[in-house]
Protein backbone atom coordinates (compact mmCIF):
# COMPACT_ATOMS: atom_id res chain seq x y z
CA UNK A 1 0.00 0.00 0.00
CA UNK A 2 1.14 3.46 -0.72
CA UNK A 3 2.10 5.55 2.06
CA UNK A 4 1.24 8.85 0.39
CA UNK A 5 -1.83 10.02 -1.61
CA UNK A 6 -1.56 12.96 -3.29
CA UNK A 7 -5.22 14.94 -4.44
CA UNK A 8 -5.80 17.29 -7.12
CA UNK A 9 -8.51 19.31 -6.43
CA UNK A 10 -9.95 20.53 -9.98
CA UNK A 11 -12.92 22.14 -11.35
CA UNK A 12 -12.81 23.42 -14.95
CA UNK A 13 -9.71 23.69 -15.25
CA UNK A 14 -8.42 20.57 -17.72
CA UNK A 15 -6.12 23.40 -19.39
CA UNK A 16 -3.54 23.18 -16.41
CA UNK A 17 -4.83 19.76 -15.10
CA UNK A 18 -2.11 17.73 -17.22
CA UNK A 19 0.52 19.60 -16.04
CA UNK A 20 0.11 19.00 -12.63
CA UNK A 21 -0.63 15.60 -13.24
CA UNK A 22 2.50 15.12 -15.04
CA UNK A 23 4.45 16.55 -12.24
CA UNK A 24 2.99 14.05 -9.77
CA UNK A 25 4.16 10.97 -11.70
CA UNK A 26 7.46 12.37 -12.24
CA UNK A 27 8.43 12.23 -8.68
CA UNK A 28 11.64 10.16 -7.51
CA UNK A 29 9.57 9.08 -4.60
CA UNK A 30 7.06 6.44 -6.86
CA UNK A 31 4.50 4.97 -4.25
CA UNK A 32 1.84 7.16 -3.74
CA UNK A 33 -1.59 7.26 -5.19
CA UNK A 34 -2.89 10.28 -6.83
CA UNK A 35 -6.43 11.20 -6.57
CA UNK A 36 -7.71 14.35 -8.99
CA UNK A 37 -11.00 15.16 -7.58
CA UNK A 38 -13.01 17.15 -9.93
CA UNK A 39 -15.37 19.01 -8.29
CA UNK A 40 -18.46 18.46 -10.86
CA UNK A 41 -16.29 20.01 -13.91
CA UNK A 42 -18.26 20.83 -17.30
CA UNK A 43 -14.85 20.90 -19.22
CA UNK A 44 -12.43 18.09 -20.62
CA UNK A 45 -11.39 17.46 -17.01
CA UNK A 46 -12.39 13.43 -17.28
CA UNK A 47 -10.63 13.44 -20.50
CA UNK A 48 -7.24 14.64 -20.05
CA UNK A 49 -7.51 12.86 -16.75
CA UNK A 50 -7.48 9.37 -18.77
CA UNK A 51 -5.15 10.09 -21.24
CA UNK A 52 -2.91 8.78 -18.52
CA UNK A 53 -3.11 4.95 -18.27
CA UNK A 54 -1.03 4.64 -14.63
CA UNK A 55 -2.26 2.91 -11.84
CA UNK A 56 -1.41 5.08 -9.45
CA UNK A 57 -4.23 7.86 -10.94
CA UNK A 58 -7.60 7.78 -9.54
CA UNK A 59 -9.91 9.93 -11.10
CA UNK A 60 -13.24 10.94 -8.34
CA UNK A 61 -15.90 13.14 -9.44
CA UNK A 62 -18.21 14.24 -7.73
CA UNK A 63 -21.51 14.57 -8.69
CA UNK A 64 -22.69 18.33 -7.30
CA UNK A 65 -20.19 20.85 -7.09
CA UNK A 66 -19.19 22.23 -3.77
CA UNK A 67 -17.29 25.26 -2.24
CA UNK A 68 -13.65 24.91 -2.46
CA UNK A 69 -12.87 24.53 1.39
CA UNK A 70 -15.59 22.00 1.42
CA UNK A 71 -13.79 19.92 -1.26
CA UNK A 72 -10.61 20.35 0.67
CA UNK A 73 -12.68 18.35 3.62
CA UNK A 74 -13.94 15.72 1.13
CA UNK A 75 -10.07 15.31 0.15
CA UNK A 76 -8.76 14.87 3.86
CA UNK A 77 -11.67 12.81 4.91
CA UNK A 78 -10.91 10.27 1.92
CA UNK A 79 -7.06 9.59 2.52
CA UNK A 80 -6.06 6.38 3.62
CA UNK A 81 -3.04 6.64 3.79
CA UNK A 82 -0.06 8.14 6.05
CA UNK A 83 0.47 10.78 4.54
CA UNK A 84 -1.47 13.90 2.38
CA UNK A 85 -0.55 15.86 -0.26
CA UNK A 86 -3.09 18.36 -1.78
CA UNK A 87 -1.92 19.85 -4.82
CA UNK A 88 -3.99 22.53 -6.74
CA UNK A 89 -4.44 22.13 -10.21
CA UNK A 90 -2.79 24.88 -11.37
CA UNK A 91 0.44 24.24 -9.64
CA UNK A 92 3.52 21.81 -10.02
CA UNK A 93 5.85 19.24 -7.68
CA UNK A 94 9.74 19.48 -8.51
CA UNK A 95 10.63 16.23 -8.65
CA UNK A 96 12.13 15.31 -5.46
CA UNK A 97 9.27 17.05 -3.32
CA UNK A 98 7.69 14.00 -1.69
CA UNK A 99 11.02 12.58 -0.93
CA UNK A 100 12.15 15.61 0.59
CA UNK A 101 9.07 15.70 2.75
CA UNK A 102 8.45 12.13 3.61
CA UNK A 103 12.50 12.13 4.85
CA UNK A 104 11.29 14.96 7.20
CA UNK A 105 8.36 13.59 8.73
CA UNK A 106 9.45 10.25 8.64
CA UNK A 107 12.90 11.68 10.98
CA UNK A 108 10.34 13.91 12.87
CA UNK A 109 7.34 11.41 14.39
CA UNK A 110 5.71 14.40 16.37
CA UNK A 111 5.41 16.69 13.15
CA UNK A 112 2.28 17.09 11.59
CA UNK A 113 3.69 19.05 8.62
CA UNK A 114 6.18 20.16 6.35
CA UNK A 115 6.14 22.65 3.68
CA UNK A 116 8.57 24.98 1.79
CA UNK A 117 9.51 27.65 -0.36
CA UNK A 118 8.05 27.45 -4.38
CA UNK A 119 8.92 29.17 -7.73
CA UNK A 120 6.62 31.24 -9.20
CA UNK A 121 6.01 30.96 -12.33
CA UNK A 122 4.18 32.70 -15.40
CA UNK A 123 1.55 30.86 -17.50
CA UNK A 124 4.67 30.30 -20.31
CA UNK A 125 6.26 28.66 -17.49
CA UNK A 126 8.97 30.79 -16.98
CA UNK A 127 10.04 32.29 -13.34
CA UNK A 128 8.88 34.93 -12.09
CA UNK A 129 10.28 34.51 -8.41
CA UNK A 130 12.16 32.18 -6.98
CA UNK A 131 12.79 30.97 -3.38
CA UNK A 132 9.30 32.57 -2.53
CA UNK A 133 8.43 31.57 0.78
CA UNK A 134 6.64 33.00 3.77
CA UNK A 135 7.21 31.32 6.89
CA UNK A 136 9.05 34.41 8.49
CA UNK A 137 12.42 32.10 8.65
CA UNK A 138 15.77 31.65 7.07
CA UNK A 139 16.13 28.43 7.03
CA UNK A 140 14.74 24.95 8.23
CA UNK A 141 12.90 25.49 11.10
CA UNK A 142 10.61 23.33 13.51
CA UNK A 143 7.89 25.44 15.21
CA UNK A 144 5.93 24.42 17.86
CA UNK A 145 2.26 24.56 17.17
CA UNK A 146 1.06 26.82 19.30
CA UNK A 147 4.05 29.34 17.82
CA UNK A 148 3.31 28.46 14.54
CA UNK A 149 -0.59 28.84 14.73
CA UNK A 150 0.88 32.28 16.73
CA UNK A 151 2.79 33.54 13.82
CA UNK A 152 0.38 32.47 11.25
CA UNK A 153 -2.44 34.79 12.81
CA UNK A 154 -0.05 37.71 12.83
CA UNK A 155 1.15 37.13 9.32
CA UNK A 156 -2.27 35.76 8.12
CA UNK A 157 -1.02 33.36 5.05
CA UNK A 158 2.55 31.23 5.63
CA UNK A 159 1.88 28.38 4.02
CA UNK A 160 2.00 27.17 0.35
CA UNK A 161 -0.34 24.59 -0.10
CA UNK A 162 1.56 23.00 -3.35
CA UNK A 163 4.74 22.37 -0.96
CA UNK A 164 2.73 20.71 2.13
CA UNK A 165 3.14 17.18 2.96
CA UNK A 166 0.18 16.70 6.13
CA UNK A 167 0.74 13.66 8.76
CA UNK A 168 -3.09 12.28 8.18
CA UNK A 169 -3.46 11.75 11.67
CA UNK A 170 -3.17 15.21 12.18
CA UNK A 171 -6.16 15.88 10.38
CA UNK A 172 -8.24 14.49 12.62
CA UNK A 173 -11.49 16.42 13.09
CA UNK A 174 -10.39 18.85 11.23
CA UNK A 175 -12.66 20.99 9.09
CA UNK A 176 -12.16 23.84 6.95
CA UNK A 177 -14.98 26.37 6.93
CA UNK A 178 -16.49 27.81 3.55
CA UNK A 179 -17.17 30.97 5.68
CA UNK A 180 -13.07 31.11 6.09
CA UNK A 181 -12.47 31.23 1.88
CA UNK A 182 -10.09 31.60 0.48
CA UNK A 183 -8.06 28.49 2.95
CA UNK A 184 -6.05 30.64 4.60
Amino acid sequence: EPRVTVFIPTYNRAQWLGGALESVLAQSHRDFHVVVSDNASTDATRETVARFEDARVSYLPLEQHVGLNEHFNLCFDRSDTEYLFVLPDDDRMEPDLLERTIAVLDENPRIGMVHGQTNVLDSEGRLIAGGHGMTGHDGDTVERGADFIRATMDMSYRVHASTALIRTAALAGVRLDERDYPVT
